[in-house]
């Protein structure tokens, strides 16, 4: 197989999912039976199409749908009886839609929570990711107005501006009953979780693999399930009332994420991988709702302006990216002098960003052309678990995140990864076009979930969702992988190399304590009439090592240095008088 590891299957977890809920109705029919009525929503990309992305479902009192299209970062609309009928764009992977009793639509995505008229114009932003919530999946609405959004960075869902309901493993989805009673969806748990409206626990039980939830008119629960592929019928307390979606083969279901119902009793599902809104209900003409929507409550004018607003810096194509904190901690700067991101603010490209305790979001310019048409003004991407520094050019899209190595951290940043046993990588989650590049590999995606992490043997490159090109610098050649497998980039050589050094001091000093780091491993020192530790550098690719030392002196002196050694070069003279530390 030379050089390609042996592949791996393995269960994964999707991104965040959102759906919504359905508008309080006093009375409605009881949904008694759900066959398949229609099928509409063309696939593809564009407007009036339905991507493979689809991530939510919302149905307004006038019977209008709205999905949330996360590949094509839109909103797509249709009438009632299918027709496209509108929507919007500009959004950054929508994940979360859901109808207001006034009338507006809510929507989220992985900057915030905004709300928009039925004609797709901006009318206020609720929220910002790294502020009140890190990047949110789904959204809804209840009967008073109240925006609850599904928070699964902090494991959480929050009633902006009202309780918090926590202590979840992934909320991905949440819904709203007419009494005010929360229900998420938690998809890592394989739980649906029911709360009071102050935010107490009230019941939790086991739903597949849930990634949409709806009340229905009749206070019943729609839960969407990825496992099964169909919907999962319960009451309030969690008692199971039956399924719906596989056993017809028209209207079969294949990976439901999204689940809505309207005020007649018929449900709405939105289909990831069948690209579709597929609509059940009792056949027949569907009955009047016994309650008619009150028309939407005129909009509260803005307040007046106290001032010229400032808009926030964006991102320059080649030149700077904008970070948000999403949570940890997260170090930003220029080499190794880093400092705390704070929020949200505009680094140049060039930066250094250390990761490894916290999650960062980061934002970019797209070039003019097909990505800006494809991705929109801004691409943006999540990293965690890893350092890296930012580069981009100024005539490109593409966004590369390389790699820190040895060299491009302090001692103190090695001497804490070494300590936690950590070796240099970095996760990524992408919508646009970036690239993580390690000693011996580089890995291209344009929308994915994604591991590179520095092995002795190589570079390890591991998707756990959507594709990635990997090209291998040794060989040149390009290996596509796909979500579960995995392939090591090997370098061209590795060292054989083995020794010890000296550490010199001043005559007459005396040590305490001596660090010594080799490829950001702790070494153990040998004290004696020599201060001598070992450099292993079997296994180590083409390139430099640097060993970094420090030593505390009785006197409370500390002395640091580093050594440089080349590794898979024809000699392997070591010289006979290092220099000093």
């Amino acid at each position: 197989m030379s050089g390609i590891s042996k592949q791996r299957r393995w269960h994964r977890k999707p991104i965040a999912i959102a759906v919504t809920v359905t508008l309080a109705i006093i009375a409605a029919p009881a949904l008694a039976a759900f066959e398949p009525l229609a099928v509409f929503g063309a696939p593809g990309t564009g407007p009036g199409t339905i991507s493979p992305h689809a991530a939510a479902i919302a149905v307004d009192a006038q019977g209008r749908v709205y999905v949330a299209d996360a590949f094509d970062d839109r909103i797509e609309a249709f009438a009632n009886d299918g027709t496209p009928n509108g929507g919007w764009g500009g959004l950054a992977a929508p994940a979360g839609v859901a109808a207001a009793p006034d009338g507006s639509v809510v929507v989220s995505d992985r900057s915030g929570v905004y709300r928009y008229d039925a004609a797709g114009s901006r009318l206020a932003t609720l929220a910002q990711a790294g502020g009140a919530v890190g990047p949110p999946a789904g959204v809804a609405v209840g009967a008073d107005g109240t925006v609850y959004v599904a928070d699964p960075t902090h494991r959480r869902v929050v009633a902006l501006g009202g309780a918090v309901f926590g202590q979840l493993a992934r909320p991905v989805a949440v819904a709203v009953a007419a009494d005010g009673a929360v229900y998420v969806a938690d998809d890592e748990s394989g739980r649906v979780h029911a709360f009071a409206p102050d935010g107490t626990p009230r019941a939790s039980w086991p739903a597949g693999d849930p990634h949409g939830i709806a009340v229905a008119p009749d206070a019943t629960l729609l839960v969407a399930d990825k496992r099964s592929g169909q919907v999962l019928r319960f009451n309030a307390r969690g008692a199971p009332l039956g399924e719906f979606g596989r056993s017809n083969v028209s209207g079969r279901l294949n990976v439901p994420r999204g689940v809505a119902a309207d005020c007649r009793g018929r449900a709405y599902v939105v289909d990831n991988s069948n690209p579709r809104v597929h609509v059940f209900g009792e056949p027949g003409p569907p009955p009047p709702c016994l309650a008619p929507p009150a028309p939407p409550a005129p909009l509260a004018p803005p307040p007046p302006l106290q001032a010229a607003a400032v808009p926030e810096p964006e991102p320059v194509l080649g030149r700077t990216a904008r970070a948000t904190l999403v949570s940890g901690s997260v170090l930003v700067g220029s080499g190794i002098d880093l400092r705390p991101l704070r929020g949200r603010e505009i680094v140049p490209v060039g930066s250094t960003v250390d990761a490894t305790d916290g999650r960062v979001l980061l934002e970019l310019a797209s070039a003019p052309g097909a990505d800006r048409q494809r991705f929109g003004r801004f691409m943006d991407a999540e990293f965690f678990d890893g350092a890296f520094t930012i580069a981009q050019r100024t005539t490109s899209s593409l966004v590369d995140l390389r790699l820190l190595d040895e060299s491009g951290l302090t001692l103190r940043s090695l001497a804490r990864a070494s300590a936690r046993k950590r070796k240099l990588r970095v996760w990524g989650k992408a919508r646009g076009r970036f690239r993580t590049s390690g000693r011996n590999g580089a890995a291209t995606v344009r929308g994915t979930e994604w591991l590179t992490s520095e092995q002795e043997l190589g570079t390890l490159f591991r998707v756990k969702e959507g594709v990635v090109d990997v090209r291998e610098f040794a060989s040149g050649r390009v290996v596509r992988l796909r979500a579960g497998e995995e392939f090591l980039a090997k370098p061209a050589c590795v060292s054989r190399r083995s020794f010890r050094i000296r550490l010199r001091v001043a005559p007459g000093a005396r040590v305490r304590s001596a660090v010594v780091l080799v490829r950001g491993k702790r070494v153990a020192v040998r004290h004696g009439r020599r201060l001598t530790a070992p450099v292993d550098l079997r296994g180590a690719p083409a390139g430099k090592v640097r060993v970094l030392i420090r030593i505390r002196t009785a006197d409370g002196r500390v002395v640091t240095g580093t050594r440089t050694y080349r590794t898979c070069r024809n000699t392997t003279r070591i010289p006979r008088n290092p220099p000093p530390v």
